[in-house]
């Protein structure tokens, strides 16, 4: 059985993690839903990868240029490998209660092209934090890598990139390009200030259609506003039976340890087989092929029952990579749970904690994105949001999971907002002598 791409499951594509927390998370919804009569995106075959329109399918206030004109700066060498983001953002949600489940692969992609058009600090900082290489080598191996794992045989995987540009905005055709070219990107342009609303309907209708019904409402009402003016966004679906499936018959009933005094029964399945299988003092991890011994479900188990936090604190991407290479095939009898988990993420404390702090503020460079012989400096822009959602249902027939996320982009301009909406501090000072001569605290007008 090979084990070089083993991990894919659990350090490229999508992470999960069961915390100790008793949250309770949402089921997953599998109903394909109907069409919105009001979105004219045309769905995939139910299955059928995301079809990607060619290049020239693009709108002619799009398309970009044969000759790629624009200067492409280097990143100084990163601080980190893209594996190493995989378990750097874990430690930053592991902070969340309950269950978590996430695909590290779709954020990395979908800020990898937001990464195509920083520049200077906010490009240094981005290549830092998520083990970017230099423009010139990062969006060829980002390329290299979808068009791989978009081959993949024997389970369904598929990987989808779209970028909503604002219409009549000074976007740099050569960024436009980069999106088409390494991306496979869709590209439309949406009326965020006069259509806010039906905008987000359309994404989230890609997303939607794109992750199979598993997605839904990725980017979430208040999002978008007057002021966006690009979203990038990526989707990623995954449904893999075992290689050797699980007897539905043996399902039982069984204690799983919530903690180490409280034990619930969960539907446990149930198999004795040969596997790949490793342990030392500290865990026990095992490899569950899916169809086509080409992604596998890599299951780490602490040996204390009060041992995830220790594990939690000590896993990376070499520790789990050193796990699968010193697996051997033995027999191994499985109990493991059924379950379904859903998570979301609003990701820009994480990363902004992580080092990535110009890519949110008013000093972003994404100058790398706009035709600057014709953009305003009111005109830049920066990242508002990082949204992330994701699903996995796990029974015993095999997996299936879907995730998405989207870099949410705004403009300068605009007046800030200051809505006295909710409890707050006032005081009355002297400018001169700087004296607080009154302080108070609103907690209710009405009182």
């Amino acid at each position: 059985m090979k084990k070089r791409l083993a991990i894919a499951m659990v350090a490229g594509l999508f992470a999960i993690g069961c915390a100790s927390g008793t949250k309770q998370q949402p089921e997953i919804t599998t109903d394909k839903p109907k069409p919105s009569e009001d979105v004219d995106v045309k769905p995939p075959e139910p299955d059928a990868p995301v079809t990607q329109p060619s290049p020239n399918s693009a709108s002619p206030a799009l398309e970009a240029t044969d000759t790629d004109t624009s200067p492409q700066p280097s990143s100084p060498q990163t601080e980190a490998s893209e594996a190493d983001f995989v378990f750097d953002l874990y430690r930053q949600l592991q902070k969340e209660p309950g269950n978590i489940f996430y695909s590290p692969f779709s954020i990395s992609v979908a800020l990898s092209m937001t990464y195509a058009g920083a520049r200077n600090e906010t490009e240094r900082q981005m290549a830092g934090v998520l083990g970017f290489d230099a423009q010139e080598a990062q969006h060829p191996k980002m390329s290299k890598t979808l068009s791989e794992l978009n081959s993949i045989k024997k389970v369904k995987l598929f990987i989808a990139n779209a970028i909503w540009p604002a219409i009549q905005y000074p976007f740099n055709q050569d960024f436009i390009k980069i999106e088409k070219t390494h991306y496979k990107s869709f590209v439309r342009n949406l009326d965020f200030a006069r259509k806010t609303e039906k905008s987000r309907k359309i994404i989230n209708t890609w997303v939607r259609r794109a992750t199979k019904g598993n997605i839904e409402n990725l980017i979430e009402p208040g999002i978008l506003d007057a002021l966006t003016r690009l979203v990038l966004t990526n989707a990623i679906y995954f449904k893999g039976k075992w290689e050797a499936p699980f007897n539905p018959d043996n399902t039982r009933p069984r204690p799983f340890n919530i903690a180490p005094e409280k034990t619930v029964k969960v539907p446990m399945m149930s198999q004795t087989g040969k596997f790949n299988y490793f342990d030392n003092d500290a865990i026990q991890a095992i490899a569950m092929p899916y169809a086509g011994d080409r992604l596998a479900m890599i299951a780490v188990l602490p040996k204390e029952r009060d041992g995830l936090a220790k594990l939690e604190a000590e896993v990376t991407t070499t520790a789990v990579q050193t796990w699968v290479e010193k697996m051997a095939m033995q027999d191994v009898m499985v109990l493991f749970p059924k379950f379904k988990v859903a998570s979301s993420f609003e990701l820009s404390a994480a990363l902004k904690t992580m080092g990535m702090t110009d890519a949110f503020s008013n000093i972003a460079d994404f100058s790398g994105m706009l035709d600057m012989t014709k953009a305003k400096k009111e005109e830049e822009l920066y990242i508002s949001k990082v949204v992330h959602k994701a699903v996995v249902e796990v029974n015993e027939k095999g997996t299936e999971a879907a995730a998405a996320t989207a870099v949410v982009m705004r403009k300068y301009g605009g007046a800030a907002q200051f809505f006295a909406t909710r409890p707050f501090l006032f005081f009355i000072r002297d400018t001169l002598t700087k004296e607080i001569l009154f302080i108070g605290r609103m907690s209710d007008p009405n009182a």
